[in-house]
């Protein structure tokens, strides 16, 4: 077998492998955010308040009181509500994507 195929099929296989990985984490619940591997944006700021402050990019930590003790080191400011930029509240984690913009309350 020469090089080229060899390396195809390691990429491959490595492809599959990590399909697998995925599959499996879905079946056990396992998600980007329970994981930590998402960023949001937080701001201590409402989402209609006209700002320069270009907030700042932090890991999701695994749950929203974490989310708001980081948020009070990082901002210097006590939050209890956390909403997105169209106002709503949010609850849950797992409803977050990667780059969303928080709004700590």
């Amino acid at each position: 077998m020469t090089k080229t195929c060899m390396q195809e099929m390691t990429t491959f296989e490595g492809s599959e492998t990590w399909n697998n990985d995925q599959e499996n984490n879905q079946g056990r619940g396992i998600n980007n955010a329970a994981s930590g591997s998402l960023r949001v944006i937080i701001h201590a700021h409402k989402p209609d308040e006209e700002t320069t402050d270009p907030g700042n990019l932090v890991q999701l930590p695994e749950s929203v009181q974490e989310l708001l003790d980081l948020a009070e080191k990082k901002l210097g400011k006590r939050g209890s509500v956390i909403v997105m930029e169209d106002g709503s509240q949010v609850e849950d984690l797992d409803a977050l994507r990667d780059n969303d913009h928080l709004f700590i309350l």
